[in-house]
């Protein structure tokens, strides 16, 4: 899927960047949950709400250790179902950090 990486993916780019002598100031995350749990198309990952939640919460804790100041956005374009569906899962978490 388009952009679809976890934390491996996270610290490689972080290193590139801090090796630059650069920044992540901002964390946007682009319907994390439509994309890995419900989408059905090519590629497709299957997971469960839970799963999504706790990788979520994995890369912005990564994130977070390596960039102190980073904020992350929310969960960009995320449909109120979807929304609603993380919620009930107890996947605040991931969203609120």
């Amino acid at each position: 899927i388009e952009g679809f990486a976890g934390t491996g993916e996270g610290n490689l780019i972080a290193d590139r960047i801090q090796r630059a002598g650069g920044t992540i100031d901002i964390i946007a995350l682009d319907e994390p949950h439509f994309f890995a749990s419900i989408y059905e198309g090519p590629n497709a990952c299957g997971w469960s709400v839970e799963k999504v939640a706790a990788e979520v919460a994995q890369y912005a804790d990564l994130m977070r250790a390596r960039f102190p100041n980073v904020i992350r956005s929310g969960l960009v374009s995320t449909p109120f179902e979807c929304t609603r569906r993380l919620a009930r899962y107890g996947c605040h978490r991931a969203r609120s950090r």
